[in-house]
């Protein structure tokens, strides 16, 4: 029960700083058409983020990114030895992210209609 109550109070804090200083700041959105995430969408997905609400788009990332975290938090809690913590966070964090963005480029790619 300890794991899911880390999982969540990590999930909400991240997602509530990222949607604080990137979703509702005007300037932050503009940035987001130049972030890794959009690009690594646009290039490996060919996602036309022009047919897609950039507020949406910029509430999922944050979304995707808060999952990430969390799910990369939650395996290294399951392990005592901080060097250990660190290599096994290492190697879990670019599956789940593959993974993650892999799921959001198909729930895109469905609303813009491919």
């Amino acid at each position: 029960m300890d794991y899911v109550i880390s999982f969540l109070l990590t999930f909400i804090v991240v997602y509530l700083v990222y949607f604080i200083f990137v979703v509702k700041r005007k300037k932050s959105k503009e940035k987001l058409k130049n972030s890794l995430e959009v690009r690594y969408l646009i290039n490996r997905y060919h996602i036309d983020i022009e047919k897609i609400n950039q507020k949406q788009l910029a509430n999922r990332i944050a979304i995707c990114n808060s999952l990430i975290i969390s799910i990369v938090f939650l395996v290294i809690l399951f392990i005592k030895n901080f060097m250990l913590q660190m290599l096994v966070g290492f190697v879990v964090l670019f599956p789940v992210i593959l993974i993650i963005y892999h799921i959001l480029a198909k729930s895109l790619l469905k609303k813009e209609g491919k």
